[in-house]
């Protein structure tokens, strides 16, 4: 570039494509095809350029490849971070017997399929060109010249750092259950440890229905068991599986799913700067280590009693695992579950230290520069529009840098309030109500009911006006002088329609005793899930 000059590497093939170069510009690899006669079948190989020198490392039939396997051409190679393994993708050789003689007119077009098929057909045919192309993931070690196989046809997906030299990595299976994937949930996999050093692989999950989670130090797989409705760790090296919180008194699985499903997690909160888990329960984040030695400990402490939900920020981009730090404390989000305002905490030892104080917004979105501590975030409720705000001082002072919504001024927006009720079996509920900025409670409004499940966690979403396929907008309801009632619902298993009509009939009539309901201009609108039950009825 100092120079302007320019050095032929290569010229003699036809076709080149897929550079990659690494990210210090000190080698890069590319593939390219020399035979131009057949433009819709070009046979590439793969070539490394390092030092002014140029190596052909996979050609049209390598023996360093599987035996009647071809390097593929729809994925580009890649390097890891420091530049020893050069990863590239290769697939079996597919050999179609078609008679050329024939016009395309004279080619009967039909799908051919059997109950047997393991994906059905609609789904064949949307993944066509995805199942075409699909390959598997080798490496070159730049340093040792060997060639390593870390994925075959039995393994169809990898979890792994692609950055990293990672000794341990996962793969995972699907087909031993697609057939059952048309009327069993969770979908299930075989989940297999391979080791990238030799392209080893053991199974060490099977038939289980989340996925398991990489360990900073690469020495363990945390993952969540559905059906045991516990988190466990597995050994790499020995595969000894240990039960983290079979001990704790708190359940670590949705309490209030009511889905016909088994319950998810609560969710995991990132590895901490110690390589430890951050567990969720419905309140608080639990400390476990992997090895499972040591108690489990509550860092947040008062969720339970205070009805609090705290939550840990993953901000890291390149380190999606790892829990967020503010000069090495760790960064907690809360939402109080009666409210539904939001506040940040960072943990300083053992104690929580506001950040944001919490008030009448939800606040999410964070975002880290990469490296320093400056953070962005959202702020919003019904009518405040989600603006981006940005500190440099660690919280301690804000600047807004977004106006997102300036004309809303111009329009007749609303208000949003919480409502509460009983149904006819006894439950409480909570709902939202929507009303103009300008309500009359001496005044009767026609009413919208939207229903889907649960809603008042969102409280204080913002709603811009806006068409939409399937739900009623607020804002835009409220602008016209509509009230707009949105109910929470839970289930009884087995009886949607008439757990729906207890928990939305009840919501409604109870809404009418305050008397600004016109009792003769009520709409219901439900979508998906909430429209099934509306046909129900």
């Amino acid at each position: 570039m100092s120079s302007s000059s320019k050095i032929a590497i290569d010229t003699v093939s036809y076709c080149y494509d897929k550079l990659a170069v690494h990210k210090d510009g000190s080698q890069f690899a590319y593939l390219a095809a020399q035979d131009s006669t057949a433009t819709d079948s070009l046979r590439f190989e793969l070539y490394y350029y390092k030092n002014g020198k140029q190596q052909k490392i996979v050609s049209k039939a390598d023996k360093n490849l599987k035996n009647n396997w071809l390097l593929s051409k729809d994925q580009a190679p890649f390097f890891s971070d420091n530049g020893d393994r050069l990863y590239f993708y290769s697939k079996p050789a597919v050999v179609y017997a078609q008679d050329t003689t024939l016009l395309k007119d004279e080619i009967p077009q039909v799908d051919v399929w059997t109950w047997q098929d393991k994906l059905i057909q609609p789904e064949q045919k949307s993944k066509f060109e995805e199942l075409t192309k699909k390959a598997f993931i080798s490496y070159y070690n730049t340093e040792s010249e060997k060639y390593v196989h870390i994925q075959d046809k039995e393994i169809e997906n990898l979890i792994f750092d692609q950055n990293k030299q990672q000794q341990f990595i996962i793969g995972s299976l699907t087909s031993p259950y697609d057939i059952k994937r048309s009327w069993d949930y969770p979908w299930t996999k075989d989940f297999y440890v391979i080791d990238t050093n030799t392209g080893n692989k053991k199974i060490f999950l099977k038939n289980k229905g989340t996925q398991p989670i990489l360990s900073i130090d690469n020495q363990y797989v945390l993952y969540y068991d559905m059906e045991e409705r516990h988190w466990f760790s597995i050994n790499l090296e020995t595969r000894k599986k240990v039960n983290l919180t079979k001990k704790l008194n708190v359940a670590f699985y949705d309490e209030d799913d009511d889905r016909p499903a088994l319950p998810s997690a609560y969710g995991f909160g990132g590895f901490d700067s110690k390589g430890d888990a951050l567990l969720y329960d419905k309140f608080d984040v639990w400390r476990v280590t992997l090895s499972g030695k040591g108690d489990p400990v509550n860092i947040t402490q008062n969720g339970r009693k205070k009805n609090i939900s705290y939550r840990t920020e993953m901000l890291h981009a390149e380190k999606q695992d790892q829990a967020s730090y503010i000069n090495k404390e760790l960064l907690i989000t809360s939402f109080d579950n009666k409210t539904k305002i939001s506040g940040l905490y960072t943990l300083r030892k053992g104690r929580l230290i506001e950040k944001i104080k919490p008030s009448e917004y939800k606040i999410n979105r964070y975002k880290k520069a990469k490296d320093a501590e400056v953070f962005v975030y959202s702020k919003q409720n019904f009518s405040t529009f989600p603006d981006l705000y940005v500190t440099t001082d660690t919280f301690q002072t804000e600047d807004k840098i977004t106006a997102g919504n300036t004309h809303q001024k111009e329009y007749k927006w609303g208000t949003a309030e919480l409502f509460s009720w009983k149904t006819y079996d006894g439950k409480k509920l909570e709902g939202i109500v929507y009303k103009p900025i300008d309500f009359d409670p001496s005044r009767k409004y026609p009413l919208i009911t939207y229903f889907y499940e649960k809603s008042s966690d969102g409280y204080h979403n913002y709603y811009a006006p806006r068409p939409s396929a399937s739900i009623v907008n607020p804002s835009y309801l409220v602008s016209n002088d509509y009230i707009m009632f949105v109910p929470d619902i839970v289930y009884s298993e087995g009886k949607p329609g008439a757990s729906a009509y207890n928990c939305i009939v009840s919501g409604v009539e109870a809404l009418e005793e305050l008397g600004y309901i016109d009792k003769d201009n009520i709409g219901i609108q439900g979508q998906s899930w909430g429209d099934i039950k509306l046909h129900i009825w």
